[in-house]
């Protein structure tokens, strides 16, 4: 079996960090004469940039995008801290976490000049076998460093931007002397045009040695997502649309996005690659199941009090309708004994993340699971095509979106939305949009940033919602939670109070 060379360079790029090239300093904010001066180093400092992402999104987008959101929380019985200040909005501005996300977009976005820079200004000694190999490399650090600038203007607001070389979060002088961009500069200097660039600049698809690298209906894809994020509708439907053409399917069966042996299917646009092959194994998951459950969800897995930092709520539960078919795949439950406060023990049910419940194999001393993790799937941008037909025709119920939230809804066996029946106007289908999403994408890092786009549709809702959600979890959680939980529910996050303190950054409303 042909094995994924990106996968291998990440390997190879593990076992070689003390000398990665990208690791070293670089003294000056033009490329030195010996920096990336062969097709080799290039490929090493984009597979670097794909390391850099997967790393963020597997490690830190769940806990911004999923846990601080009204679809996933933390196991009570957890000791482990950190979840719980997230989930019941307890951090502040000096919380280690808050700094963590922003230093490793940062590093990403290090990561991408560093190529795109060399790219500009190559040396004399740099040399590509084939154009097209050069327009990759070019193609898909715009691509990342558009999509660490994405994730940043959301979570952050203003924000530093940075499109020359230099030494990451800690190069003091670049900060220091780079204020804090407006949010639209930067989609409009940076974000937009790189993505454009990408679009070009990148294949429609790769043969079996390549794939998982971003194509340019990946760039499409986020480039649909900014639009709509910004309330170009009628952009984000000519791009979208234009994903469509590409090619893409639903996968018949729901789960066969996340089975080990169906990966990088008809429905994929972009996923994060792991394979226990060469090896680079798959380690996320073991986090997530119930605190304490031992070996009943993960048979070769003992997991105690550290586990259970990313449960679904009883409200995600509760939003599968009755005869969904993602419903078992998303959501198992675990039998815990608990004493009830009579005294005597009862039984509880624990919900908790089924969709990548795959076998933990132990490979040549690495122990893990062979799935990806899904960016991007079909489906996703279906729901958000649909999404911006709604938008783009206020006071009408656009049969077009209710056309592809059908399809979605086929494939999980429910009855179609109808307008009429089910939707009387715009604000109710923005409701079953929203819901759609909910299900369909569970797990995939995707609810936050759904519901900043609803409060930008209806202001005020995500606020009322997440104040709705935080009495549901003290309801449940009790005595269990921080006298403080809930009381400072915010929709941004605060500027790391290290960079406030070092550079004199304002900080964002709210925070201290």
């Amino acid at each position: 079996m042909k094995k994924n060379i990106l996968l291998i360079l990440f390997a190879w790029g593990t076992c070689m960090s003390c000398n990665d090239f990208l690791e070293v300093t670089p003294q000056s904010r033009v490329v030195p004469a010996d920096f990336l001066d062969s097709e080799l180093e290039v490929e090493q400092g984009v597979v670097a940039i794909y390391r850099q992402f997967r790393n963020l999104y597997i490690n830190e987008q769940w806990k911004w995008t999923d846990l601080i959101s009204d679809n996933t929380t933390n196991d009570t019985l957890s000791t482990d801290g950190f979840p719980e200040e997230i989930d019941e909005f307890l951090i502040q501005s000096g919380f280690g976490l808050i700094r963590t996300y922003w230093s490793s977009s940062y590093q990403g976005v290090y990561r991408c000049n560093i190529v795109i820079n060399a790219l500009k200004n190559p040396d004399p000694a740099l040399r590509f076998e084939e154009a097209s190999t050069r327009n990759r490399a070019e193609g898909e650090a715009r691509f990342f460093r558009a999509f660490f600038y994405f994730n940043l203007v959301r979570l952050y607001g203003d924000v530093p931007l940075i499109t020359m070389i230099f030494d990451g979060v800690d190069d003091r002088s670049t900060f220091a002397n780079t204020p804090r961009e407006p949010v639209n500069n930067i989609y409009e200097q940076l974000i937009i045009p790189d993505l454009l660039a990408a679009v070009d600049l990148l294949p429609n698809e790769y043969d079996a040695l390549d794939l998982g690298r971003a194509t340019s209906g990946t760039a499409l894809t986020l480039l649909g997502e900014v639009y709509l994020t910004r309330g170009d509708f009628p952009n984000a439907i000519e791009t979208f649309e234009r994903v469509s053409s590409l090619g893409y399917t639903l996968n018949t069966n729901y789960q066969d996005n996340f089975a080990p042996e169906t990966k990088n299917g008809p429905e994929s646009i972009f996923e994060l690659q792991f394979s226990l092959q060469v090896p680079q194994p798959a380690n996320f998951y073991r986090n997530w199941v119930p605190a304490n459950s031992g070996s009943s969800v993960i048979p070769s897995i003992d997991a105690q009090d550290a586990a259970g930092k990313n449960l679904p709520t009883q409200d995600l539960v509760a939003a599968f309708e009755t005869g969904d078919r993602r419903s078992d795949i998303s959501v198992a439950f675990f039998e815990r004994t608990a004493q009830a406060q009579s005294g005597e023990d009862s039984t509880v049910f624990v919900p908790f993340i089924n969709k990548y419940n795959y076998e933990f194999i132990n490979e040549r001393g690495l122990e893990g699971q062979d799935i990806n993790f899904p960016v991007y799937r079909y489906a996703d941008v279906l729901l958000m095509l649909a999404e911006a037909y709604n938008e783009n025709t206020p006071g009408t119920v656009s049969e077009s979106a209710l056309l592809l939230i059908n399809r979605v809804r086929v494939r999980a066996g429910l009855e179609p939305i109808l307008r009429g029946v089910d939707v009387a106007d715009q604000q109710d289908l923005r409701l079953v949009i929203l819901r759609e999403r909910r299900v369909e994408l569970a797990f995939e890092n995707k609810r936050w940033f759904d519901l900043l786009r609803m409060e930008n549709y209806s202001p005020g809702f995500t606020l009322n919602l997440m104040e709705a959600h935080s009495q549901q979890e003290i309801a449940e959680k009790g005595g269990s939670l921080d006298p403080l939980a809930y009381q400072n529910i915010r929709l941004d996050l605060g500027i790391p109070r290290e960079e406030v303190l070092l550079y004199g950054y304002e900080q964002n409303q709210g925070w201290e």
